[in-house]
């Protein structure tokens, strides 16, 4: 597939109440959008991607008029998240609510290989790069109020999620920078929030011990800025071809847009865990998530993958595991689960620490451990045989026990205070694997007994 920008289109007229964008992956033009005052009103693919293309979500069919819910849900999953998405806007002087203007303004770089543009020839553009300012970006860390989002007057985010991050292109020979034109970013420039100090050396860990466990991941180097740590990570959306002429893009979607969800139910339990709110549960949740398996290429191998990535998030603490912390490539065979990223450890970090989705109905709030009967039923609602649940764990814990004190002996120059940090992450770690090294054995005979019961 070839790479394509959205383009800003031009000033409207005041008073204007309908727009359009156009929809394109690569040169082809796949959709077009219709906004009534300032937002989504109806998408219509074209007749010649209705013959010859794929549906880009399974809540999008080719066929058959496409409903305005199922349009707003797929584009509002596309805008960013956090701070840095709502500095941006506030640069730009845009309301969240105008759905058109950031379609059309954040969108110069779509996630995957989707673009928005006015016409086709917004995306014939040549191709451009410029390099990083280092010194810039370091003194932009070390303001407290600071403005990552935005380099020379463009907005430099495009993927979901509430961390500080930047998108960038690794040139082959000029280091890091920004992409323009026919090129596109490569990965993703990830920084640390001064609320969760140690964020970037766990990330890079959590990643290291997901590729001991067998876990697809991509390829992430932890870099210093000055006295700051940043994290750069390969897109798995994004590849060179072979002589780094061209930035090769694939359709991607994360679990929201599969599902059919807003954001805020990423979260099984969107209103979170207050006394009055923590009975709301229509948020995504654990047995939707394998449900997918329908779409899938492969639903086996769909299965065991989505298995061994919640098994790897008990096991090192992942609680914040939600819906847009997963993502699918998607073309006209189905869906297949992308390499797995954001992996943290939250139980160091001073963040919620109840789960994202429920096993069964426990949230394990406060960092508490799941039960074997916990186990049970969350493999009970994923209609998953317990013996294969329980082999996965015996699997991971086997593969994260020696990997643990391996990578920590061979660990790459750090402070003081991130070697301390990893400490802690053994401790905590080697605490998991025992305990459910322990609770994870007797799943089988718990799901038939709350059979029984």
């Amino acid at each position: 597939m070839h790479g394509c920008r959205i383009h800003k289109p031009g000033r409207l007229m005041a008073g204007s109440e309908h727009q359009t964008l156009s929809l394109y992956m690569g040169q082809q033009h796949v959709a077009t959008i219709q906004f009534e005052y300032t937002r989504i009103h109806q998408f219509e693919y074209t007749p010649e991607w209705r013959q010859q293309g794929f549906a880009l979500s399974p809540h999008l069919p080719l066929q058959g008029p496409t409903g305005e819910k199922a349009a707003n849900l797929f584009l509002r999953n596309m805008f960013p998240e956090g701070n840095v998405f709502d500095k941006a806007l506030q640069y730009l002087a845009i309301s969240k609510e105008n759905h058109f203007a950031i379609l059309s303004t954040l969108g110069l770089e779509a996630p995957g290989a989707l673009s928005l543009a006015s016409t086709v020839e917004h995306l014939q553009q040549t191709a451009q790069f410029q390099p990083l300012d280092l010194h810039e970006l370091e003194k932009r860390l070390n303001d407290s109020d600071r403005n990552l989002a935005v380099w020379n007057g463009k907005v430099r985010l495009s993927a979901a999620g509430v961390q500080d991050k930047i998108n960038v292109m690794k040139h082959p020979t000029q280091g890091l920078g920004f992409a323009d034109g026919a090129w596109v970013s490569t990965h993703l420039l990830k920084f640390e929030s001064p609320n969760a100090p140690g964020l970037v050396i766990n990330e890079w860990f959590t990643l290291q011990l997901a590729r001991a466990a067998g876990l697809p991941v991509n390829h992430a180097e932890k870099i210093q800025i000055g006295k700051h740590s940043a994290l750069l990570v390969e897109r798995f959306d994004r590849r060179f071809n072979k002589d780094h002429t061209h930035v090769q893009r694939k359709h991607t979607i994360d679990g929201c847009q599969l599902l059919n969800r807003d954001a805020l139910q990423k979260y099984e339990r969107p209103l979170a865990h207050g006394k009055h709110t923590r009975h709301i549960r229509d948020g995504v949740s654990f047995s939707e998530l394998f449900a997918t398996r329908r779409w899938a290429k492969q639903p086996a191998k769909h299965t065991l993958q989505l298995l061994d990535w919640t098994v790897f998030n008990l096991l090192v603490g992942n609680a914040d595991c939600h819906a847009k912390n997963l993502s699918f490539f998607v073309d006209a065979q189905g869906i297949e689960l992308s390499p797995f990223y954001d992996l943290v450890n939250v139980l160091l970090f001073d963040f919620a620490h109840d789960w994202a989705m429920g096993l069964g109905d426990e949230f394990l709030d406060n960092g508490s451990l799941p039960s074997t009967y916990d186990l049970a039923c969350f493999a009970h609602a994923c209609e998953l045989p317990g013996r294969l649940v329980s082999q996965r764990f015996e699997n991971q814990i086997n593969l994260l026990a020696g990997a643990a004190k391996s990578m920590l002996s061979q660990l790459p120059p750090l402070s003081k205070f991130e070697r301390q940090h990893l400490h802690q992450y053994q401790q905590i770690l080697d605490a998991r694997l025992r305990h459910f090294q322990q609770h994870a054995k007797g799943i089988q005979r718990a799901i038939s007994d709350l059979i029984l019961s």
